[in-house]
């Protein structure tokens, strides 16, 4: 039999975006997961609100602990998406091979889509109770997976197996209530165009903002499933107070609805809506953007692999895979041409189409010609123009060494993981590092990623977050040294202060740059990932003085010292950024989400450095 590559290719693209976008939010997963797990009576509760479990982490110096777990959940996530693409591509070719039809119908799909949900939920669903037992586990008290999963029986480990089978209907809701809100807003817009116009599809927008509002209704509606679910699964540790037996009588449905009722009212069933309806939302969104752009370069290594074996092995035929299915050998034909130097034009759509839960077979949406992304891009379209040389990609960092390099051509994104693609950005000269600071401190010029569009540099940006960190970390115990000494208190040093601010600093400047390049590749605006790092990394220079202004002891002057850095970080990186933005049409609200986030960055420093406490 032969290897569906297509499959394994939708299988792989799947899997990474969704382990990337566990990374992102897993923070604010875990946050959302001991929330839910727990139940007490409304005066005996530890976490009244989401945001009392980030404070209890942040408190206690246990930050990275609400990473606890992230080994586990990546694995749970990499493999369930890898099984539900695979299997979803899978069925659907079986179906349309069987049934002799050109496309899918919609209940069709949503009976595929239940089945490879199904079969995803059984061979994950050992990791899924392992990981939420992680993270509900004490901050700083996780266990590993095998010691997890081996406290145990072996039907402890499928805990919630029901009722995660029972969630896999939410696409069907979804579905639905998308298809309801689809059909009134197309009659209402019928209704206020002129007479003899009819509109047939939805705009890109109005597809957006819909399938966001189906996706919440899913989810609201089947909420106290998934909570019961994360009870279920729940360390035992978090139940404080309770019986040893009582743990083991709250592992059925029945058990955990009564528990519910019985301390939380009718409300409990929804505790924790909120987070999880925003942490649904932008996950799904993460997955599929980030899947759509790592599709192309999948099948080129799947395409890569099988022309190895033809040419070495000759164990896999194109002949054979012709009379087996024409459509993906004439698309083999067409990329490996392409991978020998020629490019062709190639359908989009055929090449890495999604997998949506529910897709609409009707629905299509409108988008100008400046959005339409083919591969290879046409011209110059979405490129940086390099003086007397070829535009290249914007995002182009690691496709090619320099000319005159005698770096071994290796294509794509393999060389990321190769020393050689970031010697480049780490040789650069001392004067050229001053100037660019110097470019961070004067934020009103926005001159800055003109300067560094041909050579952005990871020097400084790492130096800048490493020197930070000790900065931070020095000033602080000095200040906090002082005023103990002044008052004649005790002093002991703590050594979070440097775990922490490595964590803020290290963590800020790579998770932030990674996802606005995620939503500005996706807003079809030209920009480059190391340039993305290397304005944020000079964007936090300005901390530098700041903390070290912080230890005069007067806290409205630290309060404004801390605003003042975090107006002109903000404005720096804002206005850099503002050219790359408005290229892709009026995105003001980028913008100011941008300064805002730079805002609330320089509130935590405040908060947590540049504050005192005795």
């Amino acid at each position: 039999m032969g290897v569906d590559l297509e499959s394994l290719s939708e299988a792989t693209s799947g899997a990474i975006g969704s382990l990337l976008s566990t990374m992102i939010l897993y923070p604010l997963d875990t946050c959302k997961t001991k929330y839910q797990a727990e139940v007490r009576a409304h005066g005996q509760r530890k976490y009244r609100h989401l945001s009392d479990v980030l404070w209890e982490a942040l408190s206690n110096g246990q930050i990275l602990s609400l990473y606890q777990g992230l080994g586990t959940k990546n694995l749970q996530s990499f493999i369930s998406q890898f099984v539900y693409f695979y299997g979803y591509s899978y069925f659907k070719r079986l179906y349309l091979g069987k049934s002799g039809f050109k496309r899918i119908g919609t209940k069709a799909n949503l009976i595929i889509a239940a089945a490879a949900g199904a079969c995803t939920a059984v061979v994950t669903q050992p990791l899924d109770t392992a990981s939420s037992r992680m993270q509900t586990s004490a901050f700083g008290k996780s266990k590993g997976l095998w010691q997890t999963l081996t406290e145990g029986t072996w039907s402890d480990a499928f805990d919630g197996l029901g009722i995660s089978l029972l969630l896999t209907s939410n696409p069907a809701i979804q579905y639905t209530v998308f298809d309801q809100l689809k059909q009134r807003h197309l009659k209402g817009k019928e209704n206020a165009a002129d007479k003899g116009s009819s509109v047939e599809a939805l705009s890109a927008l109005s597809a957006f903002v819909l399938g966001a509002i189906s996706k919440s209704a899913a989810t609201f509606i089947t909420y106290p499933a998934i909570r019961c679910k994360v009870m279920i699964q729940a360390a035992d540790s978090n139940d404080d107070g309770s019986k040893k037996g009582e743990p083991k009588s709250r592992k059925t449905v029945p058990a955990v609805v009564r528990v519910i009722w019985r301390r939380e009212g009718l409300l409990g069933f929804f505790k924790g809506l909120q987070a999880q309806i925003l942490k649904t939302v932008l996950s799904s969104a993460l997955l599929l953007m980030i899947k759509e752009k790592i599709s192309r370069s999948t099948w080129v290594l799947m395409l890569a692999i099988r022309r190895y074996l033809l040419l070495t092995r000759g164990r896999l035929k194109t002949p054979k895979l012709a009379g087996q299915c024409p459509a993906s050998a004439e698309r083999i034909r067409s990329l490996v041409k392409m991978m020998s130097g020629n490019y062709t034009s190639i359908d989009n759509q055929k090449v890495s189409g999604s997998v949506p839960s529910v897709p609409d077979p009707g629905l299509s949406g409108k988008f100008s010609d400046s959005n339409l992304q083919t591969f290879p891009p046409p011209n110059a379209h979405g490129k940086i123009s390099g003086g007397s040389h070829p535009p290249r990609d914007a995002d182009d960092t690691f496709s090619k060494p320099s000319s005159g390099s005698d770096e071994p051509q290796q294509s794509g994104w393999l060389r990321t993981f190769t020393i050689a693609a970031y010697k480049p950005y780490f040789d650069i000269d001392t004067t050229d590092v001053l100037e660019r600071i110097k470019d961070s401190l004067f934020p009103f010029r926005g001159t800055f990623s003109e300067k560094t569009a041909g050579n952005p540099d990871l020097y400084g940006p790492f130096w800048i977050c490493t020197t930070l960190i000790f900065v931070a970390a020095s000033i602080g115990t000095f200040v906090t040294y002082i005023a103990h000494k002044l008052q004649k208190k005790e002093w002991d040093y703590d050594i979070n202060l440097v775990t922490w601010s490595a964590g803020v600093f290290y963590g800020y400047v790579t998770i932030v740059p990674l996802g606005l390049y995620v939503i500005l590749k996706y807003f079809s605006a030209p920009s480059g990932l190391v340039q993305l790092f290397c304005l944020y990394g000079y964007s936090l220079f300005i901390f530098i003085p700041a903390l070290c202004l912080s230890i005069i002891p007067l806290e409205i002057f630290r309060w404004v010292i801390a605003g003042v850095g975090g107006f002109m970080s903000a404005s720096f990186v804002a206005l850099n950024l503002r050219a790359h933005i408005m290229s892709a049409g009026e995105r003001w609200f980028l913008i100011v989400a941008i300064f805002l986030l730079q805002l609330a960055l320089s509130v935590i420093l405040k908060l947590y450095l540049f504050t005192v406490t005795v």
